[in-house]
This record gives C-alpha cells, structure tokens and sequence, in this order.
C-alpha cells in the first residue's frame, strides 16, 4: 500500500483533513467546530496519510511551552487529532505518522512531545510514558461539608467566560508558573479551544459559567462549570460539572470548591481531572463521599534527553548515570550522566557504569514528577545496577508538587 504523508496544502484541505479525522472517531466536523479548530490548527505541523486521493489518516501538533519542574519552561509538541480510518487500521499507517512526526519534532528542537491518549497501549509502543495523573470526583452535594471550616473568604463573580478571559488568564498564569504539567494560553487558544462551547458538546447540560474568586480585589481562583438540571417529584436531582477549577493558594481553592459546592437547585457536583495531590479529599469532612477515582492524563516522549531534562530542576547535588533503551527514537540509546549541582544539570553520553537502566517510556514517566524512581521499580520497570541508586536518583528528582494539565487538546 502507497501511502503519501505529508502537511496539508490550503484551507480547503486542512478542512478535508479534520472531517477525516472526525470520521475516524465515528463523528462529524460541523461548521462551529471548524471555525473554532482553524483558529488554532498549525497547517504546517499537520500529516496528512493520503492514499491516491483520500486522507485516511491524521496527525497533527501544537506549539507548547510547557512549565517543568522548577517553574521554568520547555518548548513541546501537543499532539493532537491522530486516527486512521477503519478501512486503513493495523497496516502500519499511525506508525509510518509517528515516525514522521517524531522526526519532525527533533528537527524543529523541541525536546519533548505530549498527548492524551485514546489508548495508552497505542503510544506507549512509540515511548511515550504516563507523564500526570488526574482524578475525577462525584459527590453528593449533602456530603461537602469543609473539615475546620472558618469563614468565607473573598467574593466570587459570576459571569460569561469570554468575557473574563483577562481575569481567568492571569489566574492561570499565575498557577502554571508553580505546577509542572500545565502548558501556556495564548487569547486565541482561550477563545477557540478552551472555552469554547458548542450545544453539541453540552450532554444535555446548559450553558458554561465562569466563577472568579477574588481576595483583596485581585482575581485568585476561578472555576469553569455548567449545570445539568433534573428534577424528580419536585426535588433537584442534577449535577454541577466543572471543567477546570484553577486557584493561585490553598486559600483560594477551598473558597473556590466551597462556591460550587453551595451551588443550589443540584444533588452532586462532578469534576474531571483534578490534580494528583489536589489537596480536596483533606479539606472535606467525609473524604470518601468524593468517590475520587485516578486517571491517567497526560502522556510524555522525550525526543532529546539533555534538552528535556536540562530545562527542569533538581535538588541539591550529585550524579547518577541511567542506562536509556529507545528503540524508536535510537539517538536517545545510551549510558547518560545526570550530573546535578546546586539544582541543576548537565546530562551528557557517558562510558562510566550505570547505575539504573530503563526504557525511554520510563523517561516520560519521571519527567515532570507524576512517579518516581522508587515507584517504577516496584512496578519492575526499571533495573537498578548500584546499591542505594534509587534512593539518589529520588532525592535528586524529587518535585515539590505532582505534575497536572487540566485539558485535552
């Protein structure tokens, strides 16, 4: 089978290339939905699989700057909208995709690629590692009482979330610098990705809310919710959903959870994706009624070992020498020196022994702090070659607070 890849050539075909796309998740491209994606898809960074002249396959990324560990930033690929057509499956296509979009990546110098995954069996074969955790919770509205719970604190707005991108923003801004995981939003990618709103995409729930928390007059938290009415012998049975509840202190997000728990007319309040060590289940009188159930979220590859890992920090001092097998991306193949002073690294190809051997999916795992050294190895996915070296490779790499991104892209 000829397959053709390459980047679309116009809008007609960038077009083209999302309704293949849809049509490989059993869905439809409609017109607000075209609107909203062209705003944000990069034609350039796009593969289309053509076969003679169908599209039957799709990949496509986005131009990140990602906070790592340390606050700092690194430059990474979102990847985003890969399928392939039923009629194209299991003949290699994605595969074919991957290695042209991951080759691609390394020539553009982003040391690092990320994704949601449909499937983590899928990515995982291109070494990708599960690179944060989220938690979804559903809790009835009766059962939300706060732990200690003083009084109120600060004001909440509520409004239209288009028209509070500059508030919500800064407060998002302000929690990305200190939480590794999460990417930077420009206007255009507030207004065409992350609220955007159509009825389709709805289940049934009424328009989206935004709720700004503000303390001393500046915004510290908001959340991002919709209501799901129902009503049963005249009493609410409904559901608050939040889509996104960013807070800038710990402060912020209790007041914050305490607005969309005192939300009325609705029995339970359901969220997606909230942090791995989102600090909820302690502030609450009956943790257990959370129902809080862990996912996995984001997933990482590292394309470039130095680069990536250079760009985050560490703590104190030392050395520790990790033996990498990558069979897809074979530059990453090799004995590295993690050589750390004062918080930061020079990594460099090394002929010393190693101490810990593991696979590049392992990299991505470790990266921005989801899981550690010590967590791997009860998991038999790393091999320690040097007594004591997960414990130094755990001091070393150890985060002050778990990684999160709070939206599929």
């Amino acid at each position: 089978m000829d397959i053709e890849l390459r980047a679309v050539k116009d809008e007609a075909e960038a077009k083209r290339f999302m309704i293949a796309c849809e049509a490989t998740f059993g869905d439809e491209l409609t017109d607000d939905d075209w609107k909203d994606f062209k705003n944000v898809l990069e034609s350039d960074r796009t593969i289309a699989a053509f076969d003679g002249d169908d599209i039957i396959g799709t990949a496509a990324a986005f131009s990140f700057r990602l906070t790592v560990p340390g606050g700092g930033e690194v430059r990474a690929a979102g990847v985003t909208v890969v399928g392939v057509l039923p009629s194209h499956r299991r003949k290699g296509v994605a595969t074919k995709m991957m290695r042209k979009q991951l080759d691609d990546v390394r020539a553009a110098g982003e040391p690092v690629a990320i994704l949601w995954a449909s499937e983590g069996s899928i990515y995982q074969r291109f070494g990708y590692g599960l690179a944060t955790v989220g938690q979804q919770i559903d809790i009835p509205r009766t059962k939300t009482r706060l732990l200690n719970d003083p009084d109120r604190v600060g004001t909440v707005k509520v409004g239209v979330p288009m028209e509070n991108v500059g508030d919500l923003s800064k407060v998002y801004d302000r929690a990305r610098s200190e939480r590794p995981g999460m990417v930077a939003r420009s206007e255009k990618w507030w207004k065409h990705h992350t609220l955007r709103d159509p009825e389709r995409h709805r289940d049934g729930g009424g328009p989206r809310f935004s709720g700004i928390l503000e303390i001393d007059s500046e915004p510290a938290a908001y959340a991002l919710y919709r209501m799901h009415h129902k009503w049963d012998d005249g009493s609410p049975q409904g559901h608050i959903e939040v889509k996104e509840l960013v807070a800038t202190s710990p402060v912020a997000e209790r007041e914050m959870w305490r607005f969309v728990f005192d939300i009325d007319l609705t029995a339970s309040v359901k969220a997606w994706w909230l942090p791995q060590d989102s600090p909820l289940m302690l502030m609450l009188m009956e943790p257990r009624s959370l129902k809080a159930r862990a996912s996995d979220s984001i997933w990482a590859r590292i394309v470039d070992v130095p680069g990536a890992f250079e760009a985050r920090s560490y703590n104190g001092s030392g050395e520790v020498v990790i033996d990498v097998s990558d069979d897809f991306c074979p530059w990453n193949e090799g004995r590295w020196s993690f050589d750390i002073s004062d918080g930061k690294a020079r990594i460099t190809k090394t002929d010393a022994d190693a101490d810990i051997k593991l696979h590049a999916r392992e990299l991505g795992a470790l990266y921005l702090g989801a899981f550690t050294f010590a967590e791997l190895e009860r998991a038999l996915r790393v091999e320690t070659w040097t007594e004591g070296a997960i414990g130094r490779a755990d001091d070393l790499f150890r985060t002050a607070r778990k990684p999160w991104n709070p939206e599929i892209f």
